[in-house]
């Protein structure tokens, strides 16, 4: 219904769509978490290259939808956010320090689904 608003609206270019695996971002028509947020896993500092293209990247997005939520640790979560803050700030700006830059952001998906992956179970959004 939320997609179907922005087509209707002619605002689709102001959303984006992601999960955490990329079957879940693919029955979206999404991108993985990982490529909107360009989060590796090698651990090293993001250079100034990657940052040039997060601030590409997010130039027009408003709106994000996260599909899957419950695969997502909160420490991911947080680095995400980070990211996209990066992503919003402009050129040679700091990081925005709003919560994911201060886009507006749908989390969805069944909190009791699929639990986080790679990290224990504490790292969970919700926890029974």
């Amino acid at each position: 219904m939320v997609i179907e608003y922005f087509v209707q609206k002619g605002a689709k270019y102001l959303l984006l769509k992601a999960a955490y695996t990329g079957v879940a971002a693919s029955l979206i028509d999404g991108k993985t978490t990982h490529v909107i947020g360009l989060i590796s896993t090698s651990g090293r500092p993001m250079s100034d290259e990657t940052k040039a293209k997060l601030q590409q990247f997010w130039r027009y997005f408003v709106y994000l939808i996260i599909d899957e939520i419950s695969m997502i640790s909160e420490t991911f979560l947080a680095t995400l956010s980070c990211h996209v803050g990066i992503g919003k700030a402009g050129t040679g700006a700091a990081a925005n320090s709003d919560s994911f830059g201060g886009i507006n952001v749908i989390f969805c998906g069944d909190f009791h689904q699929f639990p986080p992956v790679a990290c224990v179970a504490s790292e969970a959004l919700y926890q029974l």
